[in-house]
């Protein structure tokens, strides 16, 4: 199976397209408006994945803190290192669903 993510640059474009495929364009805008993400594709894949990873736990605590819906297991699967294909994998399988099934504004 061929990987979606093939160089660093389109790791932030793949994360927007799942959001986009989620959510709407709209959210996946928002999501990638984020100041984090302003010079993010001058960076490595590791580097443009842990800056998503800063984003989406900041979020996902924001949730909890006004919710206080558990979001400890969603954290733990951000995986700060590895590849490409598990991250996008997790991402997929785990946060994009946590985030849809509770609404978690983007």
């Amino acid at each position: 199976m061929k990987s979606e993510v093939t160089k660093p640059q389109v790791i932030l474009d793949v994360i927007y397209a799942n959001i986009k495929n989620t959510y709407s364009e709209a959210a996946a805008d928002a999501f990638r408006a984020n100041p984090v993400f302003s010079t993010a594709n001058d960076y490595s894949d590791a580097v443009q994945r842990g800056l998503a990873n800063r984003v989406l736990i900041n979020k996902l605590l924001v949730f909890r803190a006004t919710s206080k819906v558990p979001v400890v297991d969603a954290i733990y699967c951000l995986i700060p290192d590895g590849n490409n294909e598990d991250w996008m994998n997790v991402f997929k399988m785990v946060i994009l669903p946590f985030l849809k099934e509770n609404k978690v504004m983007l």
